[in-house]
């Protein structure tokens, strides 16, 4: 007789549990039916790696949909078709923008979209679109990946043309003016006590200059299309270089003249300071 009653009370809590096992899967479906999803297009140039289906889309870093299907587009092989659904059209604007973002160096691949303002109209579909297209761009790290090859390429000609600029001829007279240069100065700094010295010294100088600025005019000449790939990709204080150059040979050719008319007045002779250049 006992066996009857237990036997009764197990039927009515596996009923109990079924019924509420039923209710508790209808009212999830609900909500899932309830919530509104909408599908967008999304077009990548070049490679989604790590993108995969199910993947989490974010607005401004916080969830709003999913990631449904990934293909390449028929119509242009170059690109990837993304379409994924969103539940916040309201968010999605004409200026939003797409991209794929990874979540550190080693972390999961997502979509993040931002970009949306106020202002701008809700992203609907335009003439025979089938779902509505968001924009998308590259993500800063796949940028930086895609333009190395040309950066590099880049470095490698402004290398090319530094050592088309700076030939041997040029330094070997570029040094061979600053020693002279250096002796002057010297000279001057100790007090030559004879005046044709110093001027042997001064003409020399003066011709190894005017040498060395005739060398450096026919490599600006014969390199002007080279110097000017060179100046635009990113180093203006070359100009600022050739201009100090520039100048400087105008200063020696003005020094130049006022010392051949009248060299006794160019240098003053003091005993215990040495010649002074007026």
């Amino acid at each position: 007789m006992e066996t009857r009653p237990n036997s009764f009370i197990v039927g009515v809590f596996v009923l109990l549990l079924l019924a509420a096992g039923t209710t508790f899967v209808l009212w999830f479906s609900k909500m899932e039916i309830g919530k509104s999803h909408h599908h967008y297009y999304i077009f990548f140039e070049g490679a989604v790696t790590g993108l995969r289906e199910n993947t989490d889309v974010l607005y401004q870093g916080i969830p709003v949909g999913k990631v449904k299907k990934i293909r390449v587009y028929k119509n242009n092989v170059q690109n990837v078709k993304v379409l994924v659904n969103i539940d916040r059209p309201d968010i999605i604007r004409e200026n939003s923008i797409a991209t794929i973002e990874a979540q550190g160096l080693t972390g999961y691949t997502f979509v993040q979209i931002k970009g949306s303002t106020q202002e701008s109209p809700i992203l609907n579909t335009k003439g025979s679109q089938k779902h509505p297209v968001i924009q998308s761009r590259p993500s800063n790290l796949e940028a930086l990946f895609s333009n190395a090859p040309k950066i590099l390429e880049d470095i490698s000609g402004v290398a090319t043309q530094l050592r088309k600029f700076f030939d041997d001829q040029m330094i070997t007279e570029s040094k061979k003016t600053l020693g002279n240069l250096a002796r002057i100065t010297e000279d001057l700094s100790k007090g030559t006590s004879s005046l044709a010295d110093f001027v042997i010294d001064f003409r020399s100088s003066l011709k190894d200059f005017k040498s060395a600025s005739a060398s450096f005019n026919r490599t600006i000449t014969e390199n002007e299309e080279a110097l000017s790939t060179f100046i635009s990709t990113g180093l203006p204080a070359f100009t600022k270089m050739s201009q100090s150059l520039k100048q400087t040979s105008d200063h020696f050719d003005k020094l130049s003249k006022e010392f051949e008319k009248s060299p006794a007045s160019f240098l003053k002779k003091n005993s215990n300071q040495g010649y002074k250049v007026q």
